[in-house]
């Protein structure tokens, strides 16, 4: 991350576990080399979120998702839920103040390995 933090494009969202057990994280901001006070997040997934999740990933022929449209409407749901789910108000409100003085931002995730199944790259703004 050191690297990256003089990029002025790169929006930082770090998640550390901190109660693994509960699912509860906590949720910093870091920009141009600034980083925010941890904020907790409860990051609980509801069951339609989890099965479009395993919808995505299906590799069986006849329970996959064949159409091109619901594949595409499904993973940007999927994107829209991670996002509401990984970032807290604050850093919701951070990210838009960003993009307002940087209209080119990238978001790095630096995420706990708990996080690693879910597909952090459909992430998107809703």
């Amino acid at each position: 991350m050191e690297a990256d933090q003089h990029n002025s494009r790169i929006f930082h969202l770090v998640v550390e576990t901190r109660d693994p057990e509960h699912e509860r994280y906590a949720v910093s901001v870091t920009t141009k080399g600034f980083r925010t006070d941890p904020e907790e997040l409860a990051f609980r997934p509801d069951g339609d979120f989890e099965d479009k999740v395993l919808r995505i990933h299906e590799r069986d022929e006849k329970r996959r998702i064949q159409d091109f449209d619901l594949l595409e409407r499904t993973c940007s749901a999927v994107g829209e839920s991670l996002f509401r789910y990984l970032l807290t108000d604050a850093a919701r409100q951070q990210l838009q103040a960003y993009r307002e003085s940087v209209p080119t931002t990238r978001i790095a995730l630096h995420l706990p390995r708990r996080l690693y199944r879910f597909p952090c790259e459909l992430l998107r703004d809703p």
